[in-house]
């Protein structure tokens, strides 16, 4: 028995040993190679200076294309940033859109424990995903209607956001839809943790508080066309 267990233990040692042997005279080959490059390696007198493979001693955008290669975003994500909404708009929207919001349905993948996992305005039994509270909730649609649209079911989300900027004839959509939105999002807020049943009025009035802030950012010739939006809510 004791004869066996040196024997194994003898074939370990020489299998260790021989592995290490070929590690070895890999590293000792590549040191070969190195010093040959080296002996052949001519010094230059010039002084030593950084070249960038995109061109230019500045990370760039043409660093970041060369470092992430060409990438197709959805033009809904140009609109966004080129929007005139606050930034707080823009970073939420843009949660939104890469499905990143905090709807029940994204705390219950972060595995966080919630009484309900439900729509907590329409109370229907549907699970709150950011395409029901925003596109399909009955007080969502009756938001939607103030500004004459009808969201289009669609599969993406993309798909949703393309259909409503063909109802929309204004160069500021993306403005609208944003703020809309964010609307519908403060409602939402409010009946979850202040207890402030939703209602029509109060997402006007929201709404037209927005609208009128974003009057001071918008270009002078879009501002007689925003003027007129808020009028029409009263």
């Amino acid at each position: 028995m004791t004869l066996d267990n040196s024997g194994g233990l003898s074939r370990h040692v020489t299998l260790a040993l021989t592995r290490l042997t070929k590690a070895y005279t890999g590293m000792y080959t590549q040191f070969l190679l190195l010093e040959i490059k080296l002996d052949n390696f001519q010094l230059s007198p010039e002084k030593d200076w950084w070249t960038y493979i995109w061109g230019t001693p500045h990370f760039s955008q043409k660093a970041y294309r060369h470092l992430l290669g060409h990438v197709d975003a959805h033009p809904v994500f140009k609109w966004l940033w080129k929007s005139s909404c606050q930034n707080k708009h823009k970073v939420f929207f843009w949660l939104l859109i890469v499905d990143r919001l905090s709807t029940r349905n994204i705390l219950r993948r972060k595995n966080m424990v919630l009484p309900s996992y439900d729509c907590a305005i329409c109370n229907n039994g549907i699970e709150e995903t950011s395409q029901h509270l925003f596109f399909q909730c009955p007080l969502a649609l009756t938001c939607w209607n103030m500004l004459q649209v009808t969201p289009v079911d669609s599969d993406s989300f993309f798909g949703t956001i393309e259909s409503i900027k063909a109802q929309i004839s204004s160069h500021m959509f993306m403005s609208l839809i944003i703020l809309l939105c964010w609307t519908i999002w403060t409602a939402r807020n409010e009946l979850i943790f202040q207890g402030i049943q939703p209602s029509l009025g109060q997402c006007r009035a929201t709404f037209k508080k927005e609208l009128a802030l974003l009057m001071h950012r918008v270009k002078a010739k879009h501002k007689p066309q925003l003027e007129e939006w808020i009028s029409s809510f009263g």
